[in-house]
């Protein structure tokens, strides 16, 4: 029962008790009383109880300050004791607001009994009748046949029946809000839903049977969902990803698939290693993917031979490995010059075996080479391992193993069209085909010629003429656009 107050009043047949256990313990609401205070607000600072002879009297001061605006509550046979008012306000026999119950869903599905256990857990004691099995939406699965059962007044439980051949743990639940009461009349405000999983489908379902619309919002963990399913190419790109955190090996060797998924929500996944490895056919533009939370992208686009979209907006700032990523994606050929390298500590066999043209290389050497706080970049991590193409910007490469302590494996200096000293004093002119100029280390005296020419001094103090022609003049190093 709850009493709410506002007046002078005496409570006859009050019971004492823990309101979330006893379902007949007792509850006095004064939120109509202390009107603008919640419930974070400590009762004690406006309650006051006392012996009133072989009952309890409860003096309510309206404001704090006991100033004279207070009202008595009776509590007829209930004695007093010193802890009583302590009591009354654990307890919940009194509250200032009434607190909204709320409830936890576990379970989702599986291979057995256990799995195939759906439990609701309510904070609070729920008032019979207020819960039934039609409160409870299901997706992937069925409810069983009378498997509705309260196991305690917090506690209720059902078994399911997966879809799909039964095993998989994609089973979704959903109670709505406004669904249950508990025992002293509050309702439930917020939607509840479980957390599923769909990872190993191709070990769980039959992935032939269509799959283009199944409800996959419940799912945390994708991994390996596809893993090594050679024939799948369903069209999944509605699915709604939006609540999936790890993707890792979720399409590793699905060689035939090749769907448009590139309007997923892939914004809370934080773990994409080896995510399309081996995707030997997908080409599908992802490049809007927002992927600022993920860490891991080892292995991610290795061995998709097909792959060569632009993907060099993503926002991969929180990525600490780009282990072999494109490792053998043959026809990869992308400058990703603007990517956020701010917690980059590995990228070894990166750009193994790819198609990264000269032009690429250098704009991803130079934007990695430069710190780039005005687009937010904040760090460039030291003692990086870190795998290339073929490349010509020397200088940017350089600046790099100096300045940061990279290890710069793979990929060959391309001197077709460019010359580059070392960390000695060098004299260098350019040629009619070579007309860039790379002075590395040390103080360098680099000369044009008559035609159009890029002039990069590089550490040390250099001296540049360009002679003819309009050249370029870069004084250290710079990242240029």
């Amino acid at each position: 029962m709850v009493l709410k107050n506002a007046g002078n009043d005496t409570i006859t047949d009050f019971t004492l008790g823990n309101t979330k256990t006893n379902t007949n313990a007792d509850i006095i609401d004064l939120s109509d009383l202390l009107i603008g205070y919640s419930a974070t607000s400590h009762l004690s600072d406006f309650v006051t109880a006392a012996a009133d002879g072989a009952h309890t009297k409860l003096t309510i001061n309206h404001n704090g300050t006991n100033s004279g605006n207070s009202v008595t509550i009776i509590l007829k046979n209930v004695a007093y004791t010193t802890d009583l008012l302590t009591n009354l306000i654990a307890n919940g026999n009194l509250v200032l607001e009434a607190v909204k119950p709320t409830l936890m869903i576990t379970g989702s599905g599986g291979a057995n009994t256990t799995a195939n256990t759906i439990t609701f857990n309510f904070s609070a004691a729920i008032k019979d009748e207020s819960f039934t099995v039609d409160d409870i939406g299901i997706t992937n699965g069925t409810i069983n046949s009378g498997s509705f059962t309260k196991v305690s007044e917090t506690q209720y439980t059902v078994m399911v029946t997966p879809n799909l051949g039964g095993k998989h743990s994609n089973v979704g639940i959903t109670v709505a809000a406004n669904t249950f009461t508990d025992v002293v009349g509050n309702t439930n405000t917020t939607i509840a839903k479980n957390t599923t999983k769909i990872s190993n489908l191709k070990e769980l379902i039959d992935i032939k049977t269509d799959l283009t619309h199944w409800d996959v919002s419940h799912a945390s963990d994708a991994q390996k969902a596809f893993f090594n399913a050679t024939t799948f190419n369903q069209n999944i790109g509605s699915w709604d990803v939006s609540q999936v955190t790890n993707m890792s090996h979720m399409f590793l060797s699905a060689t035939a698939f090749n769907q448009n998924i590139g309007d997923w929500d892939v914004s809370k996944v934080t773990d994409m290693s080896y995510m399309l490895h081996a995707t030997t056919v997908f080409n599908q533009n992802i490049g809007g993917w927002d992927v600022s939370k993920v860490t891991d992208m080892s292995y991610m686009l290795s061995s998709a031979s097909a792959f060569n979209q632009d993907i060099g907006n993503w926002d991969v700032s929180k990525v600490t490995t780009m282990v072999w990523v494109f490792w053998d994606a043959k026809a990869f050929n992308q400058d990703i010059g603007n990517w956020d390298i701010s917690s980059l500590t590995n990228a070894i066999h990166m750009f193994k075996d790819t198609s990264m043209t000269l032009n690429n290389m250098d704009s991803t050497l130079r934007g990695w080479a430069k710190l780039d706080t005005t687009a937010g970049e904040s760090a460039i991590q030291n003692n990086v391992g870190w795998s290339i193409a073929n490349y010509t910007d020397a200088t940017a490469r350089q600046y790099l193993i100096d300045t940061y302590h990279w290890t710069i494996s793979g990929g060959s200096f391309d001197g077709s069209k460019t010359i580059q000293g070392n960390n000695h004093a060098n004299t260098l002119n350019t040629t009619a085909k070579k007309t860039t100029l790379h002075g590395l280390g040390g103080n360098d005296t680099l000369t044009g010629g008559t035609t159009d020419d890029i002039l990069v001094g590089g550490a040390g103090n250099d001296t540049l003429t360009g002679a003819g022609g309009r050249d370029i003049f870069d004084y250290g190093f710079k990242k240029r656009r």
